[in-house]
């Protein structure tokens, strides 16, 4: 059976296993989460993604209906979908509680004429980290209807979720790894809505957590088994690369697959150390560790690039996929640097060859980044 699920139409799944990859105190909340797919028809392959449809945090839902004078039961008309539903489904559901729209700080300015308020219009950025019962219990509603307010909150959107694992070795599950994320806005701690909701929400065992699958565009192994494969993934851009070796492992392919992998210390932050480790033993991996606080210095996975830029550069010339996960903002840039300086440096190339040479392997599809 083909799944035909959707962000209209998810299928309600069960966490079976939600085990932390940290300890409490090391600074970080990591985890590692089993999504049972029994029943779903769902088929994914390594490197696709899953979507999850989060819900709002209690608390915070029952923070905003105080503030908007709402019962849970009462109605109000979905701006999306122009259908009219209760008030603790729109708001814990369908809409962006957190922020507070650009578009919504204007209409309430017009209302009011406060010079508070068009004080604050000018200064985006302050804008951008509004928290939104903070704002309306600071400024009030003005003179809008409860209805033009949701109407300018946004639409809950999907997340995406790399998934840590190839269904070939553990059937109808999902694997995923989980950073919970962590901020200050407006004054108020706040975590992230997705990974709140996946970390400290869902109850275990209990068919109700909406997903849908999201395939890969090109991010995957290649079809030829025998090919080598560089994967880069520090932190939790470490998931796919755990669904390829375990594919990998399946198909018994040649051992040519390298690892470089980072995070904080290797004592806390090693996700499935013991599983990398078991691959390197077996000659089916090999690895290269940058945890960037277990010494004075900050060692990273673009070091250890340049630390083996030689066989780096050997690999490549054998046709190895160039694989990079993780943040975009910082990593893969560094990363994506460290490949052109390597190139230059042990291929003899140009600054202008080794963009040409990087530019060749994209076309090849033989670099390929999910970075977020």
């Amino acid at each position: 059976m083909k799944q035909n699920y959707s962000r209209e139409n998810p299928f309600y799944a069960k966490i079976t296993e939600r085990k932390p990859l940290c300890t409490v105190d090391s600074g970080k909340e990591i985890y590692h989460l089993v999504v049972d797919l029994q029943g779903s028809g769902i088929s994914y392959e390594v490197g696709d993604c899953l979507a999850i449809l989060p819900s709002n945090h209690p608390v915070k839902v029952d923070q905003l209906l105080k503030v908007l004078g709402l019962n849970v039961k009462d109605h109000l008309l979905d701006p999306r979908s122009g259908v009219e539903v209760e008030a603790g489904e729109l708001l814990g559901k369908r809409l962006n509680i957190n922020d507070c729209p650009l578009s919504l700080v204007k209409k309430l300015a017009e209302s009011q004429k406060e010079d508070n308020l068009q004080n604050l219009l000018n200064d985006k950025q302050k804008v951008k980290e509004l928290d939104l019962v903070h704002f309306l219990e600071r400024y009030g509603t003005g003179q809008l209807s409860v209805q033009e307010i949701v109407n300018s909150l946004r639409p809950m959107m999907p997340r995406f979720y790399s998934i840590a694992s190839s269904m070939d070795t553990v059937g109808d599950e999902v694997h995923l790894t989980v950073a919970l994320g962590k901020c200050f806005i407006d004054g108020v701690k706040r975590h992230g809505v997705c990974t709140d909701y996946l970390c400290h929400q869902v109850p275990l065992h209990q068919q109700e957590l909406p997903v849908y699958l999201h395939p890969h565009r090109g991010f995957t192994l290649p079809g030829n088994h025998t090919a080598p494969i560089i994967m880069v993934g520090p932190g939790t851009g470490i998931a796919p690369f755990r669904g390829f070796m375990q594919q990998r492992e399946k198909v018994a392919a040649h051992p040519k697959h390298w690892l470089f992998f980072g995070d904080w210390t290797k004592e806390n932050h090693y996700y499935y150390g013991d599983y990398w480790e078991n691959l390197a033993s077996k000659g089916m991996l090999r690895l290269d560790l940058a945890f960037s606080r277990d010494q004075a210095e900050k060692i990273y996975v673009q070091h250890r690039m340049h630390e083996n830029g030689k066989e780096l550069f050997a690999w490549l010339q054998e046709g190895a996929y160039f694989y990079v996960c993780g943040n975009a903002s910082k990593m893969a840039k560094d990363v994506d640097q460290a490949l052109h300086q390597v190139l230059e440096e042990h291929g003899n190339l140009s600054s202008e060859d080794a963009k040409a040479y990087v530019k060749q392997m994209r076309s090849d599809k033989r670099y390929l980044r999910d970075v977020y």
